[in-house]
């Protein structure tokens, strides 16, 4: 009896052991032809997520497939190329030699055109995203005919992606070459494919250089990928004009390459400008139409800023090729700003204090910015913005601006405070004319 019950015993470990040796040989060549190349076996969830759908990436894909291109590493996600350039954000640099650098400068200059700031969260925080650069031609990497160029930043989502005609128009008729305005186009993985098409048809028809930044939007990022486009597109001895996708800059003559040209003659190298910000005739948020021009649709300057606690007015305009500008264009950013990011690789200088320092001299006027903000779109903005930075002092000047939209159902053009003037534009007629203020 004990005999059987040993034998029965033995009989059922080998059966067990028969079926765990044959369930685990069976696991094995699934997961062999599962990962084999080639081979598709049916999932209830996909083997890898693609960065964006396989139709926005063909509109997105670079021409470009080296291993580095612009100072980007490429990256392979699902069979998608990307390039991708990052930095360790969990410290700032600090250098006894550069602060003291910084100090001098401060005392010299002040902080009327510079930018002295620390890094901050929005440093810290930075989305590095991912890049594509699908422009059939590469940015010039010497001076053609004309070495002014302009370097930009488009969002594919917001209202401000209806600018881009005007924007790009405008700039050509005062003197850009299509060849040298350098567009970075911002969008997220899941921007609306109506939106990319329709902002990368303009981009093509015009015959601009772009390139592309798939990450949240941020000025310190935009930064960071701009500080690369101008290091590898533009030369010390170029001009570089910056503007936002609102920004028309109003240039003696309406001719910009005259007018540089002839700084780079009194040795000056950089151009402050001060908003004006354009409002249609009667204060409402109107949308822009493409049927006229978008001077006369929005025929009102007013000083905003001040007012409406917006923040600093003043932009720098243009620079030459050896100095750099902020994330947020208001200031001239010098080495010690980008050290203290780690960036400094990406500038124009290989040391801080640099071996030659440049002097600066900036033109004697700030120019206007003229600032196509104040339309439809502009209400939600602001709102979105007051709630994201709800509890802040940020938070509490849109506030302040969505009571003054709400109370005027707009802007109210005849407050004195925000100054607001009808002006006339004529490019033929060296650029514009303010009229009095009571004949609003």
């Amino acid at each position: 009896m004990f005999v059987k019950k040993v034998k029965e015993k033995k009989e059922s470990v080998k059966y067990k052991l028969y079926w765990f040796t044959l369930s685990v040989s069976i696991l094995y060549i699934v997961t062999a032809l599962e990962f084999a190349p080639g081979t598709v076996v049916p999932s209830s969830r996909p083997l890898c997520k693609p960065l964006v759908s396989e139709y926005t990436y063909s509109l997105i894909r670079s021409f470009s497939e080296n291993d580095k291109h612009h100072g980007y590493n490429k990256a392979i996600i699902c069979g998608q190329v990307f390039f991708q350039s990052f930095r360790t954000q969990g410290f700032a640099n600090h250098s006894s030699v550069v602060e003291e650098y910084a100090d001098y400068m401060l005392e010299k200059y002040g902080t009327g055109f510079l930018d002295f700031q620390f890094p901050d969260s929005a440093f810290h925080n930075i989305d590095f995203g991912f890049t594509t650069f699908p422009s059939t031609f590469d940015c010039p990497s010497q001076p053609l005919s004309s070495n002014v160029y302009l370097s930009t930043m488009i969002t594919i989502d917001g209202f401000r992606a209806t600018l881009i005609n005007s924007f790009l128009d405008y700039y050509m008729k005062i003197g850009l070459r299509a060849r040298n305005i350098l567009v970075t186009v911002q969008m997220r993985k899941d921007s609306k494919l109506e939106n990319v098409v329709r902002v990368l048809d303009i981009l093509k028809s015009k015959g601009v250089y772009y390139d592309i930044f798939i990450g949240e939007w941020s000025s310190e990022a935009l930064m960071f990928h701009q500080a690369h486009k101008l290091m590898y597109c533009t030369g010390a001895e170029d001009w570089i004009i910056v503007a936002d996708s609102d920004e028309f800059h109003e240039y003696p003559t309406g001719d910009v390459n005259q007018f540089l040209k002839d700084l780079d003659s009194q040795k000056i190298n950089m151009v402050n400008g001060i908003f004006l910000d354009r409002v249609s005739h009667d204060g409402s948020l109107k949308e822009l139409s493409h049927e006229s021009d978008i001077f006369e649709q929005f025929p009102l300057g007013c000083r905003l800023h001040r007012s409406l606690r917006l923040g600093t007015p003043k932009k720098v305009m243009a620079f030459k090729g050896t100095l750099r500008i902020n994330r947020g264009h208001h200031r001239i950013a010098l080495c010690w700003f980008w050290n203290r990011r780690n960036y400094l690789d990406l500038t124009p200088w290989d040391s801080c204090p640099p071996k030659n320092m440049t002097e600066l001299k900036p033109y004697k006027k700030r120019l206007n910015v003229h600032h196509f903000k104040w339309m439809k779109g502009q209400y939600e903005a602001t709102k979105h913005k007051a709630k994201v930075w709800a509890n802040t002092s940020v938070g509490e000047a849109y506030k302040t601006v969505l009571m003054h939209l709400e109370h005027c159902e707009g802007l109210c053009v005849k407050d004195p405070s925000i100054r607001c003037m009808k002006q006339n534009f004529n490019l033929r007629n060296n650029g514009f004319r303010s009229q009095r203020k009571d004949s609003i």
